[in-house]
């Protein structure tokens, strides 16, 4: 029996990333094919360039096809955080007697949890922060047990209709007819973290390119989810603005940047072909400073409009590409911000970079749904489309 093959497609904010992939040992990865494309990307909620993303997509459909021993049928599409809101509610259905509790009822508790009013947007993915019997215990997985009533403190993720609209109709002219809608940032939050570290509420900042996403987790869902207007790019253009150098030059140097660096002295040097450009350090360090606390004035709005009551110690793991890899950051977002800050990745022997989450996160639940779509247990954690 072949092990299944499950392909996926996730939208970064200047990358397009596709994989198939199949579960390999010790839950790690077999790739059958694995394309990144450069594109205009997305910004406050629309795509710069949709006619260059048709472009890209159709690059990216064609390689991966040509790259497979056997064809997909079905698509994973990763809906970025910038287009999905996460909806809170709580629900309980009673039963005229005890029952065991199956994926139906839990399913029913699911349709019963949220009615959408609005049209502008559709139920992505559905997953439990926990679920409640009739003896008051909050529990992970009813499945099995006997209540005559189950509960829950239910997290929808809508996705803006118009994301769909707008991608369905250019992948069904590539050919590509059956695609599953899924919330990226629950996908990579439910990669990241163990389900014990889940269990006690995890907080995860997506840094990209030119947007960034905050999430508390807690159990299978997310509790409070913030897009940021904020990415690595913000950097790179303003040291491209205030050093007076080309973008790709200032993107190249932001790689080479320790903010620790305190010498008023120090130069940073990049060689570029031929020639070799120097910069001030202090100068360079000043602007990603500048733009660091920029980005924790944003975060800490983000923490004091959050109305989930979480621990304040809880500490905020930074994943991403878009300021990780740039020494001293971590250190002066946590100090700003008085919270521990750490770097988290894929747990993977290859794909272990932070600008690897995304991507391998929507994979992983892409594995998982077609693992379980015979048992049914799954069907909870997605809406499917």
């Amino acid at each position: 029996m072949k092990k299944r093959q499950v392909a996926i497609l996730d939208f970064g904010s200047s990358r397009l990333s596709g994989i198939v992939g199949q579960r390999g040992v010790n839950d790690t990865f077999v790739i059958k094919a694995m394309k990144d494309l450069p594109y205009e990307g997305f910004y406050e909620g629309e795509f710069l360039d949709p006619v260059e993303l048709e472009s890209v997509l159709e690059q990216m459909i064609t390689g991966l096809t040509s790259e497979c021993e056997r064809p997909f049928d079905r698509l994973y599409v990763g809906v970025p955080g910038e287009f999905v809101s996460v909806l809170l509610k709580e629900k309980t259905l009673a039963y005229d007697r005890k029952r065991r509790i199956t994926d139906r009822e839990v399913n029913d508790l699911y349709d019963a949890g949220l009615q959408l009013k609005s049209s502008k947007y559709s139920v992505v993915n559905r997953s439990a922060i926990y679920f409640v019997l009739d003896d008051k215990r909050r529990i992970v997985n009813p499945v099995g047990l006997h209540s005559d009533k189950l509960g829950g403190y239910i997290s929808y993720c809508v996705a803006d209709v118009n994301f769909e609209k707008l991608i369905r109709p250019m992948l069904t002219r590539l050919g590509v007819e059956d695609v599953v809608f899924v919330s990226s940032m629950l996908s990579e939050s439910m990669f990241l973290f163990e389900p014990e570290q889940r269990d006690r509420f995890a907080l995860l900042l997506d840094v990209g390119h030119l947007t960034s996403t905050l999430a508390l987790i807690r159990g299978d869902g997310i509790l409070y989810q913030k897009s940021i207007p904020f990415g690595g790019g913000h950097i790179s253009a303003d040291l491209s603005y205030y050093l007076s150098t080309d973008y790709a030059v200032a993107d190249e140097l932001k790689r080479k940047i320790n903010i620790s660096q305190k010498s008023q002295t120090a130069v940073y040097e990049l060689p570029v072909g031929e020639e070799i450009y120097t910069f001030s350090a202090e100068k360079a360090n000043d602007v990603v400073r500048n733009n660091l606390d920029n980005l924790c004035e944003m975060l800490e709005d983000c923490f004091r409009k959050c109305e989930i009551r979480y621990p304040e110690y809880l500490p905020l793991h930074i994943t991403g590409g878009g300021i990780v890899t740039m020494r001293g950051c971590k250190e002066h977002v946590a100090n700003r911000i008085n919270r521990v800050v750490e770097s988290i990745s894929p747990n993977l022997p290859t794909e272990n970079k932070p600008t690897d989450s995304s991507k391998f996160g929507l994979l992983n639940f892409a594995l998982i749904q077609e693992e379980n779509e015979n048992v049914g247990f799954f069907q909870k954690l997605f809406g499917r489309r």
